[in-house]
């Protein structure tokens, strides 16, 4: 173990810097881990009714559905309400962080991936709250009581960015492997997938990372949005399916 004087010449040689710099990375990691409690675990995001209608039933049809569903999604709905979100709680605008939250809800036409959205959002608030609480967090959580935030994940997920000082590419970045992440999971309880073949397709998702980020942040906000009939009309299904592993 290193002595205390080898720590201090640690920080004096500029590490001490260096590591508030990074100082938002800790939490980053911990809150887009799969063991972080925001309840994502539970849903498919409309996946489980692409099964089920037999849209996706191999490798390659997830490979197919992530290619040209979920990550132009993500480039032109997502990640552009995780950066305003992170822009509005950065002026600590609750007013407009409420104006955003209403407007993701209602472009989201599927009751069920609506409600899982709020549902995570609500439970990441909840357990941020718990763990480092803060100001701006309490008056959203207060607002969420009173009907007037329904705590889109999108919406909390920028403002946790942007109260912790978490760059806003690194956030970007972030949320878009969480999602992906939590597809592929749950692509692998849906169909005959293996570890191997969900990390290859992720893998290969991830690679455009860069790209995906960089289209993000161009997206004006009047022109957000991404049309998604198949997995609308298949989550809408999946509410009434007689069996189901997913809330979502």
């Amino acid at each position: 173990m290193p002595s205390l004087n080898r720590l201090v010449a640690w920080q004096d040689t500029g590490i001490e810097v260096m590591k508030s710099e990074i100082a938002w990375l800790p939490q980053l990691l911990q809150t887009t881990d799969s063991i972080f409690p925001s309840g994502s675990y539970a849903h498919s995001f409309g996946l489980e009714g692409l099964v089920q209608l037999g849209q996706v039933a191999e490798p390659v049809d997830f490979a197919e559905f992530l290619r040209h569903q979920v990550v132009p999604a993500m480039e032109h709905m997502e990640l552009p309400f995780v950066r305003l979100a992170h822009r509005a709680a950065g002026d600590a605008d609750v007013s407009r962080l409420l104006e955003l939250d209403e407007h993701y809800g209602a472009m989201k036409s599927s009751f069920e991936l609506r409600q899982a959205s709020s549902r995570i959002g609500t439970q990441r608030l909840q357990m941020l709250q718990k763990l480092t609480p803060h100001p701006l967090l309490a008056q959203l959580e207060t607002e969420c009581g009173r009907g007037n935030f329904h705590a889109h994940a999108t919406i909390v997920f920028g403002a946790q960015a942007a109260i912790a000082q978490m760059p806003l590419e690194a956030s970007l970045a972030a949320y878009f492997y969480q999602n992906l992440a939590a597809l592929v999971s749950a692509a692998m309880k849906l169909i005959r997938m293996g570890q191997i073949a969900g990390q290859t397709i992720l893998t290969e998702c991830l690679a455009q990372t860069g790209v995906v980020v960089e289209l993000a942040l161009t997206v004006n906000e009047a022109d957000i949005g991404w049309f998604q009939p198949g997995l609308d009309i298949a989550s809408a299904r999946h509410e009434t399916a007689y069996t189901r592993i997913f809330i979502s």
